[in-house]
C-alpha cells in the first residue's frame, strides 16, 4: 500500500492481502507453544506435515500412483496401441442390400415438407395420398385398393390411421377431416372447421 492513499475496501470485507490467516488460525490452535510460526518456513510445513500424520515429501491429495517412466524416446512406441483382434461378433456382419424389396409407384405424390401423405397402420396397411385420390395396400398379400377420390381442386393433405388400424382420416386442402373405415372402404363421417388445410 503507497503511502498517502487511503486504504480500500470492497464494501464490507476490509481489505487481507497482507494477512496470513492460515498460518495465524494454526498458531491459535498450539496456543501453549513458545514462539509462533510462519506461514512461509520449513518449521511450519513440518509441523502441519507431523500432525496431519503424513511426510513432508509425500503429497496429500494424491489419488493414484504416477504412471511409469520409459526408458524409450521413441514416442510412438511408447504411445501406440497393439490392433484389436476381430472376435466372433464383429466377424460375422450384417448384410445390408444394396437394392429394395418392392417398389411402389406413386405418381402424382405432392412435393410439399408440410404434408403428412404416407401413413403405416398396426394392420401392416399402408395409407397414401396422391394428389386427390387416397390408396391403400396390404404389405401382407400385395394389393392395391383405391379408398377415395376427391371432387374439385381440393387435394389430399394428410393420411392418419387410427391405433388399432381400423379407421383412416384423410385431411384435405379444403379444411375437411373425412373418417373412412378401411375393411369397408366406406366413410363414416366428414367433420369441417378448419380455415385452412388439415
Amino acid at each position: 500500500m503507497k503511502k498517502g492513499k487511503p486504504a480500500q475496501y470492497d464494501r464490507f470485507i476490509p481489505n487481507r492481502s497482507d494477512k496470513d490467516l492460515a498460518s495465524s488460525q494454526f498458531n491459535i490452535a498450539r496456543a501453549d507453544s513458545e514462539q509462533p510460526l510462519d506461514g512461509a518456513t520449513i518449521a511450519y510445513h513440518e509441523e502441519v506435515a507431523r500432525a496431519c500424520g503424513v511426510s513432508i515429501n509425500k503429497r496429500i491429495l494424491s489419488f493414484k500412483e504416477e504412471a511409469p517412466t520409459s526408458d524409450r524416446d521413441d514416442l510412438r512406441q511408447v504411445y501406440s496401441r497393439p490392433a484389436l483382434k476381430p472376435n466372433a461378433s464383429t466377424a460375422a456382419k450384417r448384410r445390408i442390400l444394396n437394392t429394395p424389396e418392392r417398389v411402389l409407384d406413386a405418381p402424382g405424390l405432392v412435393d410439399d415438407y408440410y404434408l403428412n401423405l404416407l401413413d403405416w397402420s398396426l394392420g401392416n396397411m399402408l395409407a397414401i395420398g396422391l394428389d386427390q385420390s387416397v390408396y391403400l395396400w396390404n404389405a401382407n398379400s400385395g394389393d392395391v385398393n383405391s379408398l377415395c377420390q376427391l371432387e374439385g381442386d381440393s387435394y389430399i393433405s394428410s393420411v392418419k390411421w387410427t391405433a388399432d388400424g381400423a379407421y383412416l382420416a384423410i385431411g384435405t386442402s379444403d379444411g375437411d377431416v373425412q373418417i373412412w373405415d378401411a375393411e369397408s372402404q366406406s366413410r363414416i363421417r366428414t367433420m369441417a372447421g378448419h380455415q385452412a388445410r388439415v
